[in-house]
């Protein structure tokens, strides 16, 4: 982890950017960028067209650093996505704006509260709209992700299943190398369907989904899949044990 933070910053610095090195610092960052997006709220100019590449590597930069901090240091993250967001809406680039906005979205859901739950809405009505306008596969997905994963953390598990199942679906089939997206649409529908009890319906997704991970060697996929909620499968088969060497293995 050390290592890749270090890599992580150099990069950033690179394309003209920089991660707070402390709690406090990623704390006040997070609070000023998101300050600032709720003073511009969630329109923007598409027909600004977001064809400069030295922005889309930018911006790109800052989504890789927002998505993998996300589970590793979540306030760092949290500073970073909101300005990926900005950016992108600065230059007018849909697709950009659609996944960053939805990653907004989900993470305003998780701050609770009758504000957020408000502002939640209007990102995922904003995001819908965008993805409408865009006609893209990959656009409509990340649609569904945003409304799914925004459900999860309002515990409306159902939704958050059907939703993040969708989204996982259109990225299968247009084989575009979203592996990321699927593996975190993935965890959000089965964890959702453990919220629930469906352990029947988990027991016959879960293993596929673990093996599809470990065919493509995508560790983040297979551990995520291997512990927390989904764990629920193993335990109400009395398989204790096992469910302990995949967490030790993990």
């Amino acid at each position: 982890v050390e290592d890749g933070d270090a890599i992580l910053r150099r990069v950033i610095s690179e394309v003209g950017g920089s991660l707070p090195r402390s709690t406090a610092r990623a704390i006040l960052s997070s609070l000023y960028q998101r300050a600032r997006f709720l003073a511009r709220g969630p329109e923007f100019d598409p027909t600004l067209g977001g064809a400069d590449p030295a922005k889309n590597l930018r911006l790109d930069t800052f989504w890789t650093a927002a998505t993998t901090l996300s589970v590793v240091d979540p306030i760092v993250a949290d500073g970073i996505g909101v300005r990926c967001l900005r950016e992108a809406m600065d230059a007018g680039d849909r697709t950009r704006v659609i996944r960053a906005m939805g990653l907004e979205a989900s993470r305003e859901a998780s701050l609770g509260g009758g504000f957020f739950r408000k502002r939640t809405a209007v990102l995922l009505a904003a995001v819908d709209r965008i993805a409408s306008e865009s006609r893209d596969s990959y656009d409509e997905a990340w649609s569904h992700l945003a409304a799914g994963s925004s459900a999860y953390f309002q515990a409306e598990w159902r939704t958050a299943a059907q939703r993040c199942a969708l989204a996982a679906a259109l990225w299968r089939e247009k084989g575009r190398g979203a592996v990321w997206e699927i593996a975190t649409a993935e965890s959000f529908s089965l964890s959702a369907l453990a919220h629930m009890g469906e352990l029947r319906e988990l027991e016959r997704r879960l293993p596929a989904a673990i093996a599809e991970a470990e065919e493509r060697g995508d560790l983040y996929a297979s551990t995520s899949l291997r512990m927390g909620v989904p764990t629920l499968v193993g335990l109400a088969r009395d398989r204790a044990a096992e469910v302990l060497r995949h967490a030790d293995s993990s």
